[in-house]
């Protein structure tokens, strides 16, 4: 049960931290990668390794950040391709948009919107999908 809290934890938990956190001065990518590679060859090395549900979960949830960082990825080069700038994370406590009740952000384009909220469904939908494929 402790692998799966673990494993659930590093592959919402993980991600959402980037993604809020992308836009940082402390944030470099080459890290990041590093990182994000780390997790994904042991997340390899357990699902090789192991045979019970609950190793492949973490694997799973394991190998998760770096699909996502690569969707973030190729989002801000297409936004960019688009309309000039990376896109403006458009989700509640974002430092980049006036999150308050009633507030106007006009700077949002549609592409905007559309990107932050698939990003926030390839998240979830990647570890819902661990969790349906691995649990128990």
């Amino acid at each position: 049960m402790d692998l799966i809290i673990i494993g659930l934890s590093i592959g919402l938990g993980l991600p959402f931290f980037l993604l809020y956190s992308r836009k940082k001065t402390w944030f470099k990518e080459t890290y990041i990668y590093v990182l994000n590679a780390l997790l994904c060859v042991i997340g390899l090395i357990l699902a090789f390794a192991e045979q019970s549900q609950e190793f492949y979960l973490l694997a799973w949830c394991l190998m998760c950040p770096i699909v996502v960082f690569l969707f973030d990825r190729i989002f801000k080069k297409y936004s960019e391709k688009k309309n000039g700038r990376d896109f403006i994370l458009w989700l509640r406590y974002s430092d980049e948009i006036n999150w308050s009740v009633a507030a106007k952000n006009p700077h949002v384009m549609v592409l905007d919107k559309i990107i932050s909220v698939t990003l926030l469904t390839v998240l979830i939908g990647l570890v819902s999908a661990g969790a349906v494929i691995f649990g128990k």
